[in-house]
């Protein structure tokens, strides 16, 4: 027994011998004819040798015992079925019939694109540019080009295909009538422009572009600040409803703060005892439709402002009021507050917790006191413009104290272009000095003056006749005492 396997392994390890020995040789050989013949041989000769044997044990023997046999045909009879449900699953999905799409309706975004060859209307050339391009833009450049697009539309309809005659007769007769001004007639210019080159490059080839027309001249605005501002300035005082709104106002009047700085300010950037004084630091903006703060415009560096007295006094009321829980205008219970933490987590204690709808109270108190010096502006209630009088009035007066070069930098211009036009706006002699606090203490003797004349012997230390520096003659008739109104999240008395 132990003989007949030791044979069998011999001839076993014989065998093996040999067939290493032939595909040595073999190797060999394809390597010569690939140097010789460039390998055409060796692929004549590929096939053939695939389909034959190395030696007589490389043929696979079928299963020796009966055990064996069943194991290796239940094994193929599953194989056989697996293919057949394959197969006949494959035979159904191609035989089986689709059910019909519904038919898109008129205006439906599923219809399908226009050709080439046709010009599309406002409607569908705005979705396609919307869902190509608009799509992955920043929000505020979404709104703009959507603000565009409904002018647009509502001028022309849905299904219009207007002319470069007709955008541009349509925006020189808005320009006309003062609806818009220069500047945002080339916005929605340029805008228009973008979509039918984008429209034209990728998609509609014959399309015109209906916006390739020159700029309209946009002449730099003159700075508009308050035309009395001595007399005016009492009376906006006297109408706001508590002390936040009249420290809301002053620190665009003495300060010269945008509205956006004004209202990003936290309690921890007044600082008390700082040395000459109050100072309040500017470090950060805030849109009235949100909660977080974001930089300053220009990108400008943070900025220490002394505070002006009437500032420091309404800043010190605001604080006694709000330790007494007096009700005021502005949010309570939201992340401006300091109640609970804003969108990104951080918990904020602003000292104006505006949001759009406070911002639109004052300013329509401004526009009922002293409609001749807040006059309805363009684009209404809304736009920054109406407490923008403000900072122009701040700039008018620095500009004809401390001169030009002093006062960019107390209004934070990036331009000195831009500073000059408050110079072309001012009437006097231009004195080079600087000096904020003179050209506070100038502005306040001349608002003194304009009281006293006005109303008779009244200071603005309001001592007289109690009424915190306003006299009953300089106070808006359309707000007596005891005057009661409300907001949306708050409600507020004026006394």
């Amino acid at each position: 027994m132990n003989l007949h396997l030791h044979e069998r392994a011999a001839r076993r390890a014989d065998l093996e011998r040999q067939a290493h020995a032939e595909r040595v040789e073999r190797q060999k050989r394809k390597e010569a004819e690939k140097r010789d013949a460039g390998g055409a041989a060796h692929r004549a000769r590929r096939g053939a040798e695939r389909r034959e044997p190395l030696c007589a044990d490389a043929v696979r023997a079928p299963p020796a015992g009966p055990v064996a046999r069943c194991l290796h045909s239940a094994v193929r009879q599953h194989r056989g079925r697996q293919q057949q449900r394959t197969q006949r699953d494959l035979e159904r999905t191609m035989t089986r019939k689709t059910k019909a799409k519904p038919k898109p309706r008129k205006g439906d975004p599923r219809q399908e694109e226009l050709p080439i060859t046709e010009t599309p209307t406002l409607e569908a050339l705005f979705e396609w540019y919307e869902k190509e391009r608009l799509c992955h833009q920043k929000r505020n450049t979404r709104d703009a080009y959507k603000t565009s697009f409904r002018a647009a539309l509502k001028r022309f309809g849905k299904h219009g295909k207007p002319s470069k005659g007709q955008v541009q007769g349509w925006l020189s007769e808005r320009v006309r009538k003062a609806e818009i001004l220069p500047s945002t007639a080339n916005v929605v210019r340029a805008h228009l422009h973008r979509v039918y080159a984008l429209a034209r490059d990728l998609r509609w080839p014959l399309l015109l572009n209906v916006a390739a027309f020159p700029c309209f001249p946009d002449v730099p605005k003159k700075p508009e600040g308050l035309r009395d501002t001595y007399r005016t300035w009492p009376m906006l005082l006297a109408c706001m409803p508590d002390a936040r709104a009249r420290a809301f106002l002053s620190f665009q009047r003495w300060e010269g703060l945008r509205v956006s700085e004004v209202l990003g300010l936290e309690w921890k950037h007044v600082k008390w005892d700082a040395e000459g004084g109050p100072q309040v630091i500017v470090e950060q903006q805030r849109s009235a439709r949100r909660t977080v703060p974001g930089t300053l415009k220009n990108d400008a560096a943070p900025a220490a402002f002394p505070l002006s007295d009437e500032t420091v006094r309404l800043l010190r009321e605001l604080r006694r009021d709000f330790m007494a829980a007096r009700p005021m205008l502005g949010a309570v219970r939201s992340g401006l507050a300091g109640r609970r933490p804003c969108r990104d987590g951080a918990v904020r204690s602003y000292v104006f917790p505006y949001f759009m709808a406070h911002v639109l109270i004052i300013g329509r108190r401004l526009g009922l006191t002293a409609p001749e010096e807040f006059p309805e502006g363009i684009r209404g209630l809304r736009a920054p413009k109406r407490f923008h009088r403000l900072r122009h009035t701040f700039g008018t007066e620095t500009v004809n104290t401390v001169g030009v070069e002093v006062a960019k930098g107390l209004l934070r211009h990036k331009f000195i272009n831009t500073t000059v036009l408050y110079a072309d706006a001012v009437r006097g002699r231009v004195l080079d000095k600087d000096a904020l606090k003179k050209v506070r203490r100038e502005a306040q003797a001349r608002q003194a003056q304009a009281v006293e004349e006005a109303s008779g012997a009244i200071s603005l230390s309001g001592k007289a006749n109690g009424t915190g520096g306003v006299s009953e003659a300089v106070k808006p008739r359309s707000y007596g005492e005891g005057y009661s109104g409300r907001s949306r999240t708050t409600r507020w008395r004026f006394q």
